[in-house]
C-alpha cells in the first residue's frame, strides 16, 4: 500500500496533472510560460483509434500518456517504434484534413521555440505533434516541461541554449528532475529552501543563483542520478526534507556531509537503473520513500527512536545479547543518512525489505526508548 500510494502521488506530479487543466481555446503563445497549443491532425478521437485506445478523449492527458506508454514497454526502442507507427501514419495521412479543425493539444513553451530551437527549423506548427512523437528526446523533453510551473517555463523560454541542451543531450535527466525545478527571481529554488542552498551548491558544483549553469550541471552528472536525488527530495514535505538532509544542524559542513552520504545511498540504490534507457522506471525502495512514510510528531518531524548503537543491534540479525541498555537508549543522536546506509546495504537491485519495514515499524510502534525498555525494544 505504501508503494502504491506514493507512486500515485509521484505520477500526479510527474504528469503535471494540475498544470494541464487548461481550457480548449487557444492560449497566447507569446506568453512564454503559459501552455500554448498545437494542432492535432485528424482530431483526438481518431488518434485514440489509431493506437487502439477506447478511453474517453482527454486532450490534457493524451500526449503524455502516449509518450509514457511508448517508452515503458519491455523491449525498449523496438516497442516504441511499433507502438507509435500506426499513430504516426495516421497523423501523416490526416495532415491538412479539415474534418477535425480546431482540435489541439497543449504545448509547453512557444511554438517558435519548438520549431527553431528544438527542431532546428525542421518542423511546422502542423507537424509538431508528429515530430515530438517521432523524436524520443523531444518526447521526454515535452513530458518534463509539463512538470514545471509557468514562471519556470517563462524563464526557460528566455534560455534557448539551455533549451537546446536539455532537449537533445539530457532529456531523460531533465524529466527526472523536472518536478523539482523551480526558478523564481533569477534563482533556482532547491529542496529544503535557503538553508539547503549550500548543500545543493556543493553537490551540483554550481550556485543556485546562476540557474542556467545550476540546471545544466545538475542533469549532466552521474548519468542523471543526481537529478533523481534532487527530484526525489522535492517530493517530500518540508519537515521530512529537513530531517533527511540534516538541515537542523547549524554547521553547513555537517549538512553537506550528510547530504553527500544520502546521495551516495541513492546512487547505490539506482546503480542498475539506466535512466536514459528506462526513464519511467523507479527503484522499488529508496530513502525518499522511507522518510515519506515515517511516523511524525506534532511538528511534522519524522520519529525515529534509539541511537546508532540501538540500530546496530536491531539490524545485526543475531541472537547475541545487545549492548548495555543505557547506550542503546541515550547517546549519539541518530542520523538519517547513516541509518539509510545500514538499511540499503548489499546489491543495489535487491530491495532491502526487512530492514526497511523494521524501521517503519519502530517509527510507528516503538516510541521513545529508555534504558528500562531498550532490551525489549531491540
Amino acid at each position: 500500500m505504501l508503494r502504491v500510494r506514493l507512486l500515485a502521488v509521484f505520477h500526479a506530479v510527474m504528469t503535471g496533472a494540475t498544470l494541464l487543466a487548461v481550457p480548449a481555446r487557444a492560449q497566447n503563445a507569446d506568453v512564454q510560460g503559459r501552455l500554448a497549443v498545437m494542432p492535432l491532425p485528424g482530431g483526438l478521437r481518431a488518434a485514440l483509434v489509431a493506437v487502439g485506445d477506447r478511453a474517453e478523449p482527454d486532450r490534457s492527458q493524451f500526449l503524455i500518456e502516449i509518450i509514457r506508454r511508448a517508452d515503458a514497454g519491455p523491449s525498449g526502442r523496438s516497442h516504441r517504434d511499433s507502438f507509435l507507427r500506426p499513430l504516426l501514419t495516421h497523423l501523416e495521412v490526416s495532415s491538412g484534413n479539415q474534418s477535425a479543425a480546431g482540435e489541439t493539444l497543449p504545448l509547453p513553451l512557444a511554438t517558435q521555440i519548438w520549431i527553431d530551437v528544438v527542431f532546428g527549423g525542421r518542423a511546422t506548427p502542423e507537424t509538431l505533434v508528429a515530430e515530438i512523437l517521432r523524436s524520443r528526446s523531444a518526447s521526454l523533453f515535452y513530458y518534463g516541461l509539463l512538470s514545471l510551473d509557468e514562471g519556470t517555463r517563462a524563464w526557460l523560454g528566455t534560455e534557448p541554449a539551455l533549451v537546446a541542451e536539455l532537449a537533445t543531450r539530457y532529456p531523460a535527466a531533465f524529466l527526472v528532475a523536472a518536478p523539482a525545478l523551480r526558478v523564481a527571481r533569477g534563482v533556482a529554488l532547491v529542496p529544503g529552501g535557503e538553508v539547503a542552498a549550500p548543500v545543493w551548491e556543493a553537490l551540483v558544483g554550481r550556485r543556485p543563483d546562476r540557474p542556467a549553469d545550476f540546471i545544466r550541471a545538475l542533469v549532466a552528472q552521474r548519468e542523471g542520478r543526481l537529478a533523481y536525488f534532487f527530484g526525489a527530495m522535492s517530493q517530500l514535505r518540508p519537515a521530512r526534507t529537513a530531517f533527511a538532509l540534516n538541515l537542523g544542524s547549524p554547521d553547513p559542513a555537517t549538512r553537506i556531509a550528510a547530504a553527500r552520504r544520502l546521495y551516495a545511498v541513492f546512487d547505490r540504490v539506482a546503480g542498475q537503473w539506466q535512466i536514459e534507457e528506462r526513464t519511467f522506471w523507479r527503484p522499488a525502495l529508496d530513502p525518499a520513500l522511507l522518510v515519506a512514510d515515517l511516523n511524525v510528531d506534532g511538528s511534522g518531524r519524522p520519529v525515529l527512536p534509539g541511537t546508532p548503537l540501538f540500530w546496530r543491534a536491531v539490524l545485526a540479525d543475531t541472537n547475541q545479547n545487545p549492548a548495555p541498555p543505557g547506550p542503546l537508549a541515550e547517546g549519539e543522536p541518530l542520523d538519517f543518512a547513516w541509518l539509510c546506509e545500514q538499511v540499503f546495504q548489499g546489491s543495489s537491485h535487491i530491495p532491502q525489505r526487512r530492514p526497511y519495514t523494521v524501521v517503519l515499524f519502530a517509527s510507528r510502534v516503538v516510541g521513545r526508548i529508555t534504558p528500562e525498555t531498550a532490551a525489549d525494544a531491540v
